[in-house]
């Protein structure tokens, strides 16, 4: 376990707030930013196919997907209003650039 003055490596995070689904800015678009990020890192990193390169890229976007699947069951049975947020936004991955000038007014 590695332990600075400020931080604990071994902790588990927590949220600050308990009972809140962020819904502003990125998340008032699509459900997911971080994952979408990484896997558009992942798009650019296969510019040069291989074929271990491909592989590497296939496996880690299908941990992604399902990963993000899990997580959505979760906040489902931890979150009531999750459910109400997925009506909001349903774009997982693909920005709805709609939904950001609507919320925004």
């Amino acid at each position: 376990v590695m332990k600075s003055s400020e931080i604990d490596y071994n902790e588990r995070y927590e949220p600050k707030d308990q009972g809140k689904i962020a819904v502003t800015k990125l998340y008032s678009v699509l459900r997911h930013p971080q994952q979408t990020g990484v896997m558009v890192m992942f798009l650019f990193m296969g510019l040069r196919f291989s074929v271990d390169r491909i592989v590497f890229i296939l496996y880690m976007v299908f941990g992604i997907l399902m990963g993000v699947r899990q997580e959505e069951r979760q906040l489902e049975k931890q979150f009531k209003s999750y459910t109400e947020y997925k009506k909001d936004v349903p774009s997982r991955f693909i920005p709805n650039l709609a939904n950001l000038f609507s919320r925004s007014s």
